[in-house]
């Protein structure tokens, strides 16, 4: 999984890339249409969504744990971006 993420305080959901879904076999269910602006100013449409754990920490007893749910979109430079509802 992700390695590392962008923080994005501009964004106010979670995205994943539609090409981390598939490499990884995840499989996304539907939830509400949300339209999405990139930086650069194009407009995506979604209703795909997965739900992920995030692990910070070496793993084990100390390690932090979070449950998200990211949008699926097909374009995106990150393969996760963690937008205001996740920071």
């Amino acid at each position: 999984m992700p390695k590392a993420a962008l923080l994005d305080s501009g964004s106010s959901l979670n995205f994943l890339s539609r090409a981390f879904v598939e490499k990884h076999g995840l499989l996304p269910h539907k939830g509400p249409m949300v339209r999405a602006t990139l930086a650069d100013n194009a407009q995506l449409t979604t209703d795909d969504v997965v739900g992920l754990t995030l692990e910070f920490g070496a793993g084990g007893a100390g390690a932090k744990r979070f449950d998200i749910e990211c949008y699926v979109l097909e374009q995106l430079s990150h393969d996760l971006v963690l937008g205001l509802s996740f920071l």
